[in-house]
């Protein structure tokens, strides 16, 4: 998707745009996401079962490494393009459906900014447009 074309999809949208090493989730819906509270609730979960931060930071940072280098290996074959097409191969190969794998980028996403692993700038974090 060119830039232009995935700020004006996320004009209006609820959850912004969540983007990790410069790429942004390829699902974005107008379906309203509580990726903060889950992502608290995950975070306050793991300290509870014991899980260091760093386990923590290490677990969601992993997550978001695999499912951004795999979207990228399966659109570097159609010269870089996040198609539709691209897409489905992508959810095909991560055995997850387009809401599953939104939750789980923009909540992995907002937990990393949490714990502090990533910076809000111009490679990760959230864009919310009006």
């Amino acid at each position: 998707m060119a830039a232009r074309e995935t700020l004006d999809m996320v004009k209006g949208c609820p959850n912004g745009l969540s983007y990790f090493n410069g790429t942004p989730c390829p699902i974005i819906s107008n379906n309203k996401i509580p990726f903060e509270s889950i992502g608290m609730d995950i975070i306050k979960e793991g300290l509870k079962c014991k899980i260091s931060l760093n386990e923590l930071k290490d677990i969601h940072l992993k997550q978001m490494q695999d499912m951004e280098s795999s979207l990228s290996n399966i659109c570097k074959k159609d010269k870089g393009l996040t198609t539709k097409n691209n897409i489905k191969k992508w959810l095909k190969e991560n055995n997850a459906s387009e809401p599953q794998v939104e939750m789980l980028w923009y909540t992995n996403v907002y937990i990393l900014l949490k714990l502090k692993v990533i910076k809000n700038d111009n490679m990760n974090g959230m864009i919310f447009c009006s």
